[in-house]
């Protein structure tokens, strides 16, 4: 690659959050970042932070938010409640806050929300919408 471009992501899904990872992204003029607040067992934004906190301004950082820790591991939710606070906590473990934040899978929990799934993923898309307001992340959207 001759530069960035703004095109090609490195995505953490599965991936060990190492530091290599992320310099050598840099080195081929990968500078976006995405990952989520369920990948690595719930702790890829502490291990970003921990491993490659003054890498981190060097991309555009995205995650997702929509998972959290149940009893029979993850579970889905579009609580606004907890979407807020998966923004807020996001922002506080990445060490800043993130470029953009997409609702997880909204689909999880919508299939058993009939038929008030469309209140459901509005009372969800304002919570993010606030979150941006608040300047808890730069934009929102939802990837599904």
């Amino acid at each position: 690659m001759r530069g960035p471009d703004p095109r090609v992501v490195l995505g953490l899904h599965r991936s060990r959050h190492e530091r290599r990872l992320l310099t050598g992204a840099l080195d081929l003029g990968v500078t976006a970042l995405d990952t989520s607040t369920n990948y690595a067992g719930f702790r890829s934004h502490q291990i970003l932070a921990r491993t490659a906190s003054d890498l981190l301004p060097k991309f555009t950082v995205s995650t997702k938010v929509g998972y959290f820790p149940g009893s029979d591991g993850a579970e889905h939710s579009l609580d606004p409640v907890w979407l807020k606070s998966a923004v807020e906590e996001a922002a506080k473990d990445l060490g800043r806050e993130p470029d953009l934040v997409f609702l997880h899978n909204p689909e999880q929990s919508l299939r058993e929300a009939v038929p008030y799934n469309k209140d459901l993923l509005a009372a969800a898309c304002t919570a993010l919408d606030d979150a941006t307001a608040k300047g808890l992340c730069a934009a929102w959207g939802v990837a599904s």
